[in-house]
């Protein structure tokens, strides 16, 4: 079929420009009026309606693409080359797809063919051919397969006619991403997954140097497995492409990021902008930025900020919201610079996700501390120890979700009443009771609660001998388990009888030295570790015990309390210990992760931290030192994902209000890390860690008004320790007085920083704002040879090194970061 003549398209297009300009009530009449040729006024209303609906028009119309429109579909059974006809399946400005069959292999294709009349057109072939080959360069499981191109003459052509070119590409069962959203928002997981698939198919094509340009959800088939597959590369930019013409937008508008709106060169995080755009979508069913009117949609690109995707649906978690807003970031140096990126903080939603939905069903229990009525004082271990031991045991229960005792103690002698802590914390049962040990003799009181109800479930009196402790601990956890008929799995009910320590007096100085561990002091932690040392003393080799012990042991280390050179080679010695007697202990996995992490080596304790979370999936202090390791590596997506459920299964502890601060703080969300640290710090006043923290964190936001009395107060505070020593110094150093900062730092303060990143950081951020580079980049060298990679940190967001970013060795020192991190996926933008 030849095409439309060059004065037929004239008018076609010079009416098709008037009438598209008019409201659409008002269209009829000028059609009646301009175009009384039945097949003009036919081929105007097919146009006008593309135009309207299609959603994927250039800003301009050329004859080309109308002429795309209106040609007329091959008829089923026509031959194409090898293939036959089925039926169209979509159309476009780049010609018109059928679903086709290979009688070669008896399969089914989609055949992609340029319309008739521009079979002789260079420029369009050529498009064909790049589309083909960047997709057929790229063989990854979310971008269409292509099997050939080829060109087919058509019967009756004259001999040396071009013929039509065709694309085969393989056939997909399944549904375009644009009719998936147009019955409505998906749910969030599926959005999320296909959105990471989708990221993984554009960071295969950027690898190659390919810059799609017009991702869309009409360009994404979803499967019927639930597989992305992206289609039409007919406008990528690639190192085999024509250069761009200035000025020239090639896309669609509505998914066009600002640059690429403009003209201007564009790059892989223009294709991360229009992903941002489905993503939105996805989650809402609208866009961002409006609609199909090209005018509008151009003009709120430039002028106004997308909508917040949690008021259009709230559920829609902090992490993806996040996500959403740095893909539509208006510069494109605030948005992620590589899919894989994106990808990495999809997928840490993703995980957060799962867990989440993990307690959906499962009821949530909170076990109060018991009291303690005991007339001697040196007796309240038992009850703490009972409390932990009930816990612990209803911990098994994978029935039931069991607030962990760090959050549990933190309501040790409220007075609020039950349902208020129940409504809280989102639980529905809480069980409470009390503790009295006289002598030799115990006696315990438990009762359980429907809170919301305010119903007593089930409540008893159980009496025996401190010797009994822990077949008392186990009668009341199976009689919350029948009162709430919880059947027991086999493995549950061995979990319940197993007696982790099986003397007595062993086990009472197990909890003394819980006890005193939870003081968070050097004393305490001294008394705690002779208290474990006697009970194994009582027992020989004990799981448990050798676990505690190195527990204590890398709290001392964290908290620069213990900075005997060898604790970590100790602390190594009793995670061989445990490994020992249990393989498969997530607790030993903890030390080894947590000693890894000490000497710098963050890929073993990144492997050391997973393997003991996929046993122990909410272990809080897995989850806590896991997602601190991560954010360290550059991983902040990955450690966003940790601490936000270390929140949510933990949420009354400090730390796990704290941590979120932390990442804050290396992305340079100030404002964000200040609210963080002052409600750790409001939770735990007494704790030289949030209060410390707190100053820190409201210097990084240039408030030396409120950060400097809180960091004095804490040096006052604590006086003697490292932590001391970091905060006054800091407070000088924000409030400009060099000398006083260089005087504040103390040997006990060097001290700790030779083994701890945390402090070495610290260090070196006392000496760049009071003015020591060399000193600053002693300690920063340190600082990565411990662990800190986080390179966006570094480069960009820690302004407490300005002084030290154009030196030599600041340079060597960002490179190496960034070697060290790439192996782990840490991000590597900046400097």
């Amino acid at each position: 079929m030849a095409p439309a003549p060059p004065d037929r398209w004239a008018q076609v297009e010079a009416l098709f420009a008037a009438a598209a300009a008019l409201p659409p009530d008002e269209r009829p009449a000028f059609l009646d009026a301009q175009a009384p040729d039945p097949s003009v006024r036919a081929d105007l209303e097919r146009l006008l309606a593309a135009h309207d609906g299609a959603g994927d028009f250039l800003d301009t119309l050329d004859a080309p693409r109308a002429a795309a429109l209106l040609a007329p579909e091959e008829a089923p059974g026509a031959a194409i080359g090898p293939y036959r006809i089925v039926r169209p399946l979509g159309r476009g400005g780049m010609g018109v797809v059928y679903l086709a069959h290979d009688p070669r292999l008896d399969r089914r294709v989609a055949l992609k063919l340029l319309p008739p009349h521009a079979r002789a057109e260079a420029a369009a072939r050529r498009r064909l051919v790049d589309e083909a080959r960047a997709a057929s360069a790229l063989d990854h499981p979310h971008i269409a397969t292509i099997f050939e191109i080829g060109e087919a003459a058509e019967p009756g052509a004259p001999p040396g006619e071009a013929g039509r070119l065709f694309i085969a590409m393989a056939f997909y069962d399944g549904e375009t991403l644009q009719r998936r959203i147009a019955r409505g928002p998906l749910p969030l997981a599926e959005a999320v997954a296909l959105a990471g698939q989708i990221a993984d198919g554009l960071g295969a094509a950027h690898r190659r140097g390919i810059v799609h340009r017009d991702v869309k959800p009409a360009n994404v088939i979803v499967t019927a497995e639930g597989m992305a597959k992206i289609l039409d590369f007919g406008v990528a930019l690639g190192r085999s492409a024509d250069p761009e013409r200035p000025g020239l937008r090639v896309g669609t508008v509505a998914y066009m990021s600002p640059e690429q709106a403009r003209g201007e060169p564009v790059d892989a995080r223009s294709d991360l902008w229009s992903l941002g755009v489905v993503l939105f979508e996805m989650l809402t069913g609208t866009r961002p930025f409006g609609g199909e009117d090209e005018a509008a949609v151009l003009g709120v690109l430039h002028d106004a900020a997308p909508p917040d995707v949690v008021s259009l649906r709230p559920e829609v978690p902090p992490a993806l919201a996040g996500v959403v807003a740095r893909c539509l970031a208006r510069d494109p140096r605030d948005r992620y610079p590589r899919a894989e990126d994106l990808l990495a903080d999809l997928r840490a939603v993703a995980r957060a996700l799962e867990a989440a939905a993990r307690d959906e069903g499962r009821e949530g229990l909170l076990v109060l501390p018991f009291l303690d009525l005991s007339p001697d004082p040196d007796d309240a271990y038992v009850s703490d120890g009972l409390t932990e031991g009930v816990i612990a045991d209803l911990s098994h229960l994978g029935a039931l979700r069991v607030l962990p005792r760090t959050s549990a103690m933190r309501l040790k002698g409220t007075d609020r009443d039950v349902r208020t802590i129940a409504a809280d914390l989102g639980v529905r049962y809480v069980l409470e009771g009390s503790v009295r040990k006289v002598g030799a003799s115990l006696r315990i009181a438990a009762r359980l609660l429907d809170a919301p109800a305010e119903a007593t479930v089930w409540a008893r009196t159980l009496d025996g001998a401190l010797d009994d402790v822990l077949s008392l601990q186990e009668e009341v956890a199976r009689s919350v388990a029948e009162a709430l008929r919880i059947r027991l799995t086999p493995g549950e009910a061995r979990a319940l009888a197993d007696r982790p320590i099986p003397d007595a007096r062993a086990y009472e100085s197990y909890l003394r030295a819980r006890y005193e561990v939870w003081r968070f002091s050097r004393e305490g932690l001294e008394r705690a570790t002779r208290y474990i040392e006697a009970a194994l003393a009582l027992v020989g080799d004990n799981e448990l015990l050798y676990s505690t012990l190195g527990h204590i042991k890398f709290m001392g280390v964290d908290a620069g309390v213990d900075l005997d050179p060898g604790a970590l080679a100790r602390l190594d010695a009793l995670a061989d210990r445990v490994f020992a007697l249990d393989p498969e202990s997530a607790r030993g996995d903890l030390l080894r992760a947590f000693s890894a992490f000490h000497r710098g080596d963050l890929g073993a304790a990144i492997e050391a931290g997973e393997r003991g979370l996929a046993s122990a999936p909410d272990d809080p202090d897995l989850l806590l030192l896991l997602g601190y390791v991560y954010a360290h590596a550059g991983r902040n997506a990955d450690a966003r994902a940790l601490f936000e459920r270390a929140r949510a299964v933990d949420p009354l502890t400090p730390l796990a209000q704290a941590v979120p601060g932390f990442v804050a703080v290396l992305e340079g969300r100030f404002a964000d890390a200040v609210a963080c640290y002052r409600r750790a710090h409001e939770m735990e006043p007494e704790s030289p860690f949030m209060q410390v923290f707190h100053g820190w964190a409201l210097a990084y936001d240039r408030r030396p008004g409120e950060a400097i009395p809180v960091l004095h107060a804490a040096a006052d505070r604590f006086p003697e320790t490292a932590f001391a020593s970091f905060a006054r110094a800091l407070a000088h150093a924000v409030a400009g007085d060099a000398a006083a900062a260089l005087d504040a730092i103390t040997p006990a303060f060097e001290a700790a920083a030779r083994g701890s990143e945390m402090f070495t950081r610290e260090l070196a951020h006392c000496y760049a704002l009071a003015g020591q580079p060399v000193k600053a980049l002693d300690a920063l060298e340190r600082t990565v040879a411990l662990g800190m990679w986080n390179v966006p940190f570094l480069a960009r967001h820690d302004w407490f090194l300005d002084g030290l970013r154009d030196t030599p060795r600041f340079a060597a020192l960002l490179d190496r970061a960034r070697a060290a991190s790439a192996p782990l996926g840490g991000r590597a933008e900046g400097g």
